[in-house]
């Protein structure tokens, strides 16, 4: 919990290899990792099972999967973001083989690879499930998965630049509040916490990615009156 992995490297898993293991990774940071062959944040494989909450990834790169590589594995991403990750191959995001993955509420921009910059969905042998994410301005397509049998990627209550079928999904501008300063909270009338000021401020437009995001899902993390 609250940890910082940066500036390592190695041929697997640059920050973390993950072998037949199930952490729970909260409130951490990959930045700058790197890795020859797969996972320059993070590897999965064997059977692993992860859940990787609140955590943020940044500049690391891979031939596959810059920020998290998944192989045989079954991970689950809540509330991480990942920014400016690449791959040489596929998946500058997130990238998965023979695996079945959840990422919930995860936000994926400026990520870059040959296929798949945001997210590389294997589509032979995987199954990717997105809800309520924001896939924008990514390099080599935000999404890759042809989807062949049963693998594919399942897109719904997100943003996609340049779209994904689905009627609860959109596309467009989800409006980051300050991206030249790696702020990727969203514009709020309403009001949003600015990291640099270390204070609410209040926005002239507001995301069209707020209130936008899956109906059903929980509430109990939010401020109240909604949750806690």
């Amino acid at each position: 919990s609250n940890c910082t992995f940066s500036w390592n490297s190695a041929e697997w898993g640059g920050g973390l290899f993950n072998d037949g293991s199930s952490p729970r990774i909260s409130g951490c940071e990959f930045a700058n990792n790197s890795a020859i062959e797969c996972g320059g944040g993070i590897e999965n494989e064997n059977n692993s099972r992860p859940a990787i909450i609140t955590c943020r990834f940044t500049y690391n790169s891979a031939g596959w999967g810059g920020g998290v590589r998944d192989y045989e594995s079954s991970p689950e991403l809540t509330n991480c973001v990942f920014i400016a990750n690449s791959a040489d191959s596929s998946g500058g995001g997130v990238q998965s083989q023979k695996s079945d993955v959840t990422i919930t509420n995860c936000t994926f921009s400026t990520n870059s690879a040959f296929l798949g910059g945001g997210i590389y969905n294997n589509p032979t042998d995987s199954i990717t499930t997105l809800t309520s994410c924001i896939l924008w301005g990514n390099t080599g397509s935000q999404i890759y998965s042809s989807g062949a049998g049963d693998a594919d990627a399942v897109v719904t209550y997100s943003d996609v630049q340049h779209g994904w079928e689905s009627d609860t999904n959109i596309n467009v501008d989800p409006l980051f509040g300050d991206t030249d300063n790696g702020d990727y909270h969203l514009k709020s009338q309403a009001g949003r916490w600015d990291p640099l000021s270390q204070s609410w401020i209040i926005d002239d437009v507001t995301s069209p990615c707020i209130d936008t995001g899956d109906p059903a899902s929980p509430v109990g993390l939010e401020p109240a009156p909604n949750g806690g």
